[in-house]
């Protein structure tokens, strides 16, 4: 996802997907969202869902909420859903518009699927070298030097902006 805030919706699809998942990479321009990504992420790992119990332990010890115990819980069955060692996941800072900044990032990765919720105005706006062009056009331009033929590209906009590229088949 290059556009991936806080990888909600990565975490979602790795442990609804778990099993068909090699790993997962992230990208964002905001540096604070690229910190949150790393945290969330984690959870698709032993060691985030242990740091993750051990929170919760505490909140449950110093607080007595049920919320605290149910989430631990939930753990419980988000830990099921992972294969053994979870699933690798890297966030590293990219401006999405760049093709240079996102090749640098994956580090030349083969990226099968491209699933992005991009940024369109009530919370969140574009950043970085966006210009005249439209900058949903320019992502794509952008993602074009690291997916290979064949990678499925999923982009979720609000309707003012148009996901057509001519280098691109839509379905």
């Amino acid at each position: 996802d290059p556009c991936c805030g806080a990888a909600y919706h990565l975490c979602a699809l790795g442990f609804l997907h778990s099993g068909r998942i090699r790993s997962i990479l992230a990208a964002d321009i905001d540096g604070q969202a690229v910190v949150t990504a790393e945290r969330n992420l984690g959870l698709l790992g032993p060691d985030g869902l242990n740091r993750r119990e051990a929170e919760l332990r505490e909140m449950l010890n110093q607080f007595g909420k049920a919320s605290h115990a149910e989430a631990l819980e939930s753990l419980k069955a988000l830990r099921q859903r992972l294969p053994e060692g979870g699933i690798p996941g890297m966030a590293f800072r990219a401006d999405a518009l760049s093709a240079e900044a996102l090749q640098a990032g994956t580090g030349g990765a083969e990226i099968d699927l491209v699933f992005s919720d991009v940024p369109y105005g009530q919370l969140s706006g574009w950043q970085g070298a966006v210009g005249a062009e439209q900058p949903l056009h320019r992502l794509l331009e952008s993602l074009r030097a690291v997916i290979r033929p064949g990678t499925v590209v999923a982009i979720a906009a609000d309707k003012s902006q148009k996901a057509a590229h001519p280098a691109y088949q839509r379905e």
